[in-house]
């Protein structure tokens, strides 16, 4: 039995940024009331939360011991309020390991350890020796006579993303309109703030230049666009890998903070295949998996508890042959899909149309803008909706793993996922659709906490009965 250690007094650096992101707003705050010229109460307001963020940090270092034990890790702290967390080895889901850049030098990471069951917090483990993080896992492992586990990725990576493939990645990422979307309404909105007379002279001044100095302008704000998107993609998936090891996938990845996540694969419920138009008619694909149960990383944003992506970005012709790869088990091949009948196109379109007639009317009726903008997004949603009554199908690969493909928002999805994840299967109809032998079917997989529920449309009351029977395994139901 260990002594216990503290945490690497570069714990208080790391955690006092932490809770100055989650304060973000008051010191914005801080900004307004210095531009206000109120320096008093910035300077008072900035340095008040910033001792309150260092001397936290200090109180958590301070009353903060960890023990490794011959079958569990002990952790003690607080001062006021004691408490004593007990994590057997055995119950450990994963580890996921960070490395701020500014700390790599010294060999200081952070390790944050996911334990079985729902309500449980995870358990971190901020600014520690690199050691530390290859001790639990040799302990985890069952190799309590090494004090040094095997490094989970001897044989090198089996699928990384290059910077060719960042920006492929950036650069159809329809995020990207979404901004520029967001761009128009803030400028409508500043407006208001704004003195009339400059808003007047300026617009005089842009009508003069002509329309190429407005073309200019709209390129130069699409260009600022894209350079903070690819900026962002490039921090998160630097030197993105994967590789496999055992009962586990191993995704490494990052610039400022390296982060290596462990997913067991008895957590893997489905894998998503997407597509944007963009990336459908240049023929890439992101991929997705749909994990159960997990508790999430609130110091990672792109970390969620139930989703991220395992290839952000790959050809789609090679996606079978690499998730086949990494997931032997999984035996995928090409999918035997069912012939489904669906309803007529104005059934899907009736909405949108009705939807977009509004969106138009209000928008141009409140301003000229908004109604470019709103006519925009009604065209946009007639057309997603005619492109999603062309893309649903479903199927088996092989005899154990059920396939779906839809369109979600402005993304065509695939579903991949074992049948006996599917926890419900549900079709609905109404009274007006069922005289036209008509209805919805629907599956519903575990993600994170809740559920995941993918449906198909408008269908033929047989075929819904008939994709009925695809999830239906003897002694499951």
């Amino acid at each position: 039995m260990s002594s216990f250690y503290r945490l690497h007094p570069l714990m208080i650096l790391q955690q006092s940024f932490i809770t100055a992101k989650k304060q973000a707003t008051i010191y914005f705050l801080t900004v307004t009331l210095f531009l206000v010229h109120k320096y008093f109460y910035a300077i008072l307001l900035f340095c008040g939360v910033t001792f309150w963020c260092l001397g936290n940090a200090f109180y958590q270092w301070l009353f903060f011991k960890y023990r490794f034990e011959q079958d569990q890790l002990v952790i003690k702290k607080g001062l006021f309020i004691k408490k004593q967390l007990i994590v057997p080895y055995n119950r450990i889901q994963s580890l996921q390991r960070q490395v701020w850049f500014v700390f790599k030098p010294l060999g200081i990471i952070s390790l944050i350890i996911e334990t079985a069951g729902t309500t449980a917090e995870n358990v971190k483990l901020l600014a520690v020796k690199e050691i530390v993080y290859d001790h639990l896992t040799a302990l985890r492992q069952g190799e309590r006579d090494q004090t040094l586990a095997t490094k989970p990725h001897p044989f090198g990576p089996q699928f990384e993303v290059t910077t060719r493939d960042i920006w492929r990645f950036s650069l159809t990422d329809q995020s990207v309109f979404m901004m520029l979307i967001a761009w128009v309404f803030f400028f409508d909105s500043l407006k208001g703030w704004l003195p009339k007379k400059l808003l007047e002279s300026r617009l005089e001044i842009l009508i003069l230049s002509g329309f190429i100095s407005l073309l200019f302008g709209v390129l130069l704000l699409v260009g600022l666009v894209i350079l903070a998107t690819l900026f962002k993609n490039y921090v998160c998936y630097y030197h993105f890998k994967v590789w496999r090891q055992n009962d586990d996938l191993f995704i490494e990845r990052g610039l400022f903070t390296r982060s290596t996540l462990t997913i067991p694969l008895h957590r893997i419920q489905a894998i998503q295949i997407k597509q944007n138009f963009f990336r459908v008619w240049l023929k890439l694909a992101s991929v997705e998996l749909i994990l159960a149960a997990g508790k999430g990383n609130e110091n990672d944003d792109t970390v969620d508890d139930d989703t991220f992506y395992l290839l952000p970005i790959i050809a789609q012709p090679q996606v079978l042959a690499t998730l086949q790869h990494l997931l032997p088990e999984w035996h995928l091949t090409e999918a035997k899909l069912e012939n489904l009948n669906q309803g007529p196109r104005w059934l899907f379109l009736r909405f949108s149309f009705l939807f977009a007639a509004v969106m138009f009317i209000t928008g141009f009726w409140l301003n000229l803008y908004l109604g470019i903008a709103a006519a925009v997004l009604g065209l946009l949603l007639i057309w997603r909706t005619w492109w999603s009554s062309y893309h649903q199908a479903a199927g088996m690969i092989g005899n154990q793993l059920l396939y779906l493909k839809k369109v979600s928002g402005f993304n065509l999805k695939t579903l991949i996922t074992p049948q006996n994840k599917v926890q419900c299967q549900k079709i609905r109809t109404t009274w007006w659709l069922k005289t036209k032998q008509l209805g919805h079917f629907s599956w519903q997989i575990k993600k994170g906490l809740g559920m995941e529920k993918v449906q198909l449309k408008y269908l033929s009351l047989e075929d819904c009965k008939a994709l009925r029977k695809l999830a239906t395994i003897i002694g499951y139901r």
